[in-house]
């Protein structure tokens, strides 16, 4: 891939990342700009969608590795989040898109908070399963190897730091509560500490990226550790 694809597929993922962190800031920035980064964050994913429609276009052919199927699955759920954070972003306008708002009622502005929750879920997890090709973006772009022996070190402890940092965001937020479908008496104190707020929502997403990333690498070394013992014992 070219320095210039690299680099355009690598904004747009920050730049989603982003605006998704912008949108969660809702008491914070009001309305308005809640709705004007939302749809900013559409567009964005409608553009990182088609930059990698060469994957869409795959998915019926080849064989399916635990690996890809894992990773099908996710995109697929965090597809079909978007859609209804969309659907429901549309009805319950007030500002931006307000002429297609339908009479405020409560279950769709439930719909669309949990849907923005488990999206940025998914987006962690997709993250997380992505990541080789994210590092090779990276590579890219920087002309680094992003290997060896200091770079697995690196990484494990960067790792290590964002399970702990997550979890503890995590409990900060109360998502587990929102995660399922619960409100949450939790409410953020932006005049105390604004910062505070964006940097546990990063620390969430690097919870969950790690955390499907560190899951599907213990199930295929598990995996390859059984066929190993299949096919040496079938020697024997």
């Amino acid at each position: 891939m070219s320095l210039r694809g690299s680099s355009y597929r690598l904004s747009l993922v920050l730049g989603a990342s982003l605006l998704l962190l912008l949108c969660f800031a809702y008491w914070w920035l009001g309305n308005l700009a809640h709705e004007l980064f939302g749809t900013a964050l559409f567009l964005v994913l409608g553009f990182h969608i088609r930059s990698n429609l060469n994957w869409w276009c795959s998915l019926p052919k080849g064989n399916y590795t635990l690996r890809r199927a894992a990773s099908v699955a996710i995109t697929a759920l965090l597809a079909s989040a978007t859609i209804v954070l969309m659907i429901s972003s549309l009805l319950i306008s007030r500002s931006v898109f307000a002429f297609l708002s339908v009479k405020q009622v409560f279950v769709l502005r439930e719909v669309h908070w949990y849907s923005a929750y488990w999206m940025i879920a998914l987006v962690g997890l997709h993250i997380g399963l992505n990541w080789s090709r994210l590092v090779s973006l990276m590579r890219n772009l920087t002309g680094l190897r992003f290997a060896g022996v200091s770079w697995k070190i690196g990484s494990a402890t960067s790792a290590l730091i964002l399970l702990v940092l997550g979890l503890e965001s995590a409990a900060a937020l109360d998502v587990w509560t929102r995660l399922t479908f619960r409100q949450s008496p939790v409410m953020w104190d932006f005049n105390a500490d604004a910062a505070r707020f964006f940097l546990h929502w990063i620390a969430i997403v690097g919870l969950f990226a790690v955390a499907s990333c560190l899951v599907l690498n213990l199930i295929e070394f598990g995996h390859a550790r059984l066929v190993s013992v299949r096919t040496n014992a079938g020697k024997h």
